[in-house]
């Protein structure tokens, strides 16, 4: 919406909207309230996917499955492309964070998180915005460093599970 006033959002929530975000806006933040309004469905081209491996995985593609309506030509791309980019950027944002570049590294963190809800990477989603928040907070740095700890290593255990995708 291009209306930004409070009282009009909370009228229009009350009216049953799901969410909502302001122009101008960011494609991630654009696809964060899309995710969050779709619902959890079993019955669609996602129950195609090894659901009996679901368990040991830390992603979930159902998300994806039903993004692109079960293309599985579209998913292995959206695949490839989070393998070539996300553990660059993620490597980006513990020397950012090594730096004492809090700024990159709260961009880069923010520019991710689309990704992380993407894929279901469950283990990540707090993490990653709890970065996002957390950089360049007084006292945080024992946090940060941990959570970036985190961050490293479920992408890198991510990256190896899903380049072993069969769709």
């Amino acid at each position: 919406t291009a209306n930004a006033f409070k009282e009009e959002l909370n009228r229009c929530m009350l009216l049953g909207m799901n969410d909502y975000i302001t122009k101008p806006f960011e494609e991630s933040i654009l696809l964060e309230a899309m995710i969050k309004c779709l619902p959890a469905s079993k019955n669609d081209a996602s129950s195609d996917y090894n659901q009996e491996n679901m368990e040991s995985k830390l992603y979930n593609l159902d998300y994806l499955f039903q993004f692109s309506r079960g293309n599985t030509d579209l998913i292995g791309k959206m695949i490839r492309v989070f393998i070539e980019q996300t553990p660059p950027e993620v490597e980006r944002i513990k020397e950012a964070f090594s730096a004492g570049e809090y700024e990159t590294a709260r961009k880069l963190a923010h520019k991710i998180k689309s990704n992380i809800d993407m894929f279901g990477i469950d283990e990540l989603k707090q993490e990653i915005r709890l970065i996002e928040s957390l950089a360049g907070k007084p006292g945080a740095n024992s946090e940060l460093e941990s959570l970036i700890g985190k961050l490293c290593t479920v992408i890198e255990k991510v990256v190896k599970q899903l380049a072993e995708e069969k769709l």
